[in-house]
């Protein structure tokens, strides 16, 4: 005798939405530790076809002897800043919806306090509000070359290596200082050009864990 097993299902469209959403949940939980994780890694650094703060134009230029020069910090900030960006990362998830928060500018000023702040001689807490406030200084960028090679030999030159910040008429200074234009709104045309391979890298890792739930 031949024992026949029957299985059939009731509403089977409601049993597949069902395990679909069960899926679509926990993908979506998969998705928020890789994002944590990896995705943030290359929003910062570059990887998955997206370029990282750190391969900007911006970043290059702060990064520079003349960049760290104007800015007054060292070439150790520039390295906190994007820590401060890792730091800002933040992704939640509901049972249908994944969502991602990147660049806080409010958290980037307070992770990035300028060296002499609180001394007296600045109007900002963070060397950052020079960029993103488009704050002026009282003082003007001379470079380098433009200084004598006398003044050169100065402690002030050592470390960065740039240039100065020096009153108006010294050493032909305009007395007044502000970010670089092409420079500013950084954050923004950064998004522009990436936010399509932010979305792609996205889905691509998320029809990867939906697909590994799926099994």
């Amino acid at each position: 005798m031949v024992n026949r097993w029957r299985l059939r299902l009731i509403k089977p469209e409601q049993a597949v939405e069902r395990a679909v959403r069960v899926n679509w949940a926990l993908a979506l939980t998969d998705l928020k530790r890789w994002a944590a994780k990896d995705l943030v890694e290359a929003m910062t650094f570059g990887g998955m076809g997206i370029e990282g703060i750190s391969q900007t134009p911006f970043y290059k230029f702060i990064s520079s002897p003349n960049g760290l020069s104007q800015l007054g910090i060292a070439a150790t900030e520039p390295p906190r800043l994007l820590k401060a960006y890792e730091r800002t990362f933040k992704a939640s998830v509901t049972n249908t919806l994944f969502v991602m928060r990147f660049g806080d500018l409010a958290m980037l000023k307070i992770l990035t306090p300028h060296p002499a702040a609180n001394t007296g001689h600045l109007q900002v807490e963070s060397w950052m509000e020079w960029i993103v406030e488009e704050k002026e200084v009282g003082s003007g960028f001379v470079p380098r070359k433009k200084i004598p090679a006398k003044s050169q030999r100065s402690i002030r030159l050592s470390d960065p290596l740039g240039g100065l910040m020096l009153p108006q008429g010294v050493l032909g200074s305009t007395g007044q200082w502000s970010f670089p234009e092409q420079y500013k709104n950084y954050d923004v045309q950064w998004l522009g050009q990436n936010v399509g391979a932010i979305q792609k890298a996205i889905v691509k890792q998320m029809a990867r864990f939906l697909t590994k739930r799926s099994k």
